[in-house]
């Protein structure tokens, strides 16, 4: 299925890191990365849809779920997520 870059970008905020039930989550995250996929972040380098699932799973048990929210460009944690289309 192809989504635009807009549409992955909104499920991934919502459907993968702001999502807390462990089964829609793992689901959301299969269907919007490849198993290859790279996320990039501050705190590191992480790959695959394991890795993906077990960096939501922290970002989720911050002091702010689903804090992961739309920043504007004066954000100083920037997250780049590089899509495997």
């Amino acid at each position: 299925m192809s989504y635009s870059i807009s549409t992955l970008l909104t499920r991934n905020l919502h459907d993968v890191f702001g999502e807390n039930d462990p089964a829609r989550r793992r689901a959301a995250t299969d269907e919007i990365f490849t198993e290859d996929c790279v996320f990039y972040e501050s705190r590191g380098i992480h790959r695959g849809r394991d890795a993906i699932d077990f960096i939501s799973v922290q970002r989720l048990g911050g002091d702010n779920p689903g804090e992961m929210a739309s920043r504007g460009d004066d954000s100083s944690d920037v997250t780049v997520l590089e899509y495997c289309l």
